[in-house]
């Protein structure tokens, strides 16, 4: 199935080149501070959670928070959003850049921003809640894909809901603005071609 998202294979020698070195790192480094690949003109995915996994989005006025910052935050940046998924203690994106700043910098507008509002509404001033993220450059269609059908089954995942069909029902997902853009039969193709993988064991 073909994607509505091109992918520049230019430069992804050199992504594997960096991959490559990125598993010469010493095995002792601090976990929470990944190594970040970055060229331009790649769609990217994003996945962070909060600090001890404390679930600071634990209610729907919470993760609306952090909902809106992250519209914000795709304003500001200009980044072309493909899926989104937002939990308690954790997110997860998929986007295009079209530049390579725009990746850390959409970081950087939505950590800043929902933090502030948060531990205000918390009264928890001062208090930090993300790690640094990590991400992953996308290399074709089918990696887009599985990442997107990942994202989409998070709720599923962690029991929010019981089926895939029920994801329609949770509020802080993209899937449902897919269903109703594709359709049914569009999303359970993806779903049959590009099984989910678990890429997050951690999380």
């Amino acid at each position: 199935m073909k994607s509505d998202y091109t992918h520049d294979s230019t430069n992804l020698g050199l992504l594997d080149e960096l991959a490559n070195e990125q598993k010469n790192y010493p095995k002792n480094r601090n976990i929470h501070r990944p190594f970040h690949l970055r060229l331009p003109k790649k769609t990217f995915f994003i996945t962070n959670r909060t600090i001890d996994r404390k679930c600071y989005l634990y209610d729907d006025e919470r993760k609306e928070v952090f909902y809106q910052t992250l519209i914000e935050a795709i304003k500001m940046t200009g980044v072309k959003m493909v899926a989104w998924v937002i939990l308690s203690n954790h997110y997860h994106l998929q986007f295009f850049a079209e530049e390579t700043k725009q990746v850390s910098r959409l970081i950087q507008i939505l950590h800043s921003k929902s933090t502030v509002i948060l531990n205000k509404l918390d009264n928890q001033p001062g208090r930090k809640m993300w790690y640094q993220y990590r991400d992953w450059i996308i290399r074709n269609d089918r990696d887009l894909y599985i990442h997107f059908n990942y994202i989409h089954h998070n709720p599923v995942k962690h029991g929010l809901v019981a089926t895939q069909d029920e994801v329609i029902n949770y509020k802080f997902c993209s899937y449902k603005k897919w269903l109703e853009t594709k359709g049914q039969e569009y999303m359970d193709n993806l779903f049959e071609s590009y099984p989910v993988k678990n890429f997050n064991k951690e999380i």
